[in-house]
């Protein structure tokens, strides 16, 4: 017998391919997944949209790509992600008390940007920290509105269809105030 075939015997914990596909596609419920990815991975995702904007749209330019991936990427996510941590301990944990953290929190992401942004630009000689600091964060603070409530749009409708995909969510977000149990072993 092979090393693969003995590794799916009867009684054995794995999974075969099919259980997995039929585990993440099925209607039935999904267990919460033990893996909690953390702003490590937002930084890694905001890093891939920025480029992606750079390159197909132009939108904030190639020669500025790093800045613009340490200023909304890098500082803006891990912001996001240690904020919501801390208000997640300090705050009821209730789905209006997440979604309002996640609004502020996205506005303050923004902030954090513009700021860096024109800190950057004064440290560069190119606009004073006077000047570019009141325009940046005046213009901004009407942009981090509107990402403020497309996020909290974005992260409602994950909540609603999928609460164990939201790393912090709180255990009141399901239906029944509970979450989904995981399957019984050796069940598919």
């Amino acid at each position: 017998m092979s090393e693969r075939s003995a590794s799916i015997s009867p009684g054995s914990t794995a999974r075969t391919a099919w259980q997995v596909l039929h585990t993440r596609y099925s209607r039935s419920p999904v267990p919460a997944s033990p893996y909690r990815p953390g702003p490590w991975l937002a930084c890694l995702v905001m890093a891939v949209v920025i480029t992606v904007q750079a390159f197909a749209f132009a939108d904030g330019g190639i020669s500025a790509l790093g800045a613009n991936i340490l200023n909304m990427g890098v500082l803006g996510a891990l912001l996001a992600g240690f904020l919501v941590v801390a208000a997640n301990r300090v705050l009821p944990h209730t789905r209006m008390a997440f979604l309002g953290t996640v609004g502020v929190v996205s506005w303050l992401a923004v902030m954090i940007g513009a700021t860096a942004t024109s800190m950057e630009l004064a440290v560069s000689d190119t606009v004073p920290l006077g000047t570019s600091l009141p325009a940046m964060l005046g213009v901004h603070s009407l942009i981090g509105i509107g990402e403020a409530v497309i996020t909290v749009a974005a992260v409602s409708a994950v909540l609603a269809a999928r609460p164990d995909l939201v790393a912090l969510a709180p255990e009141e977000l399901t239906t029944t105030g509970a979450r989904v149990a995981a399957p019984a072993e050796g069940t598919a």
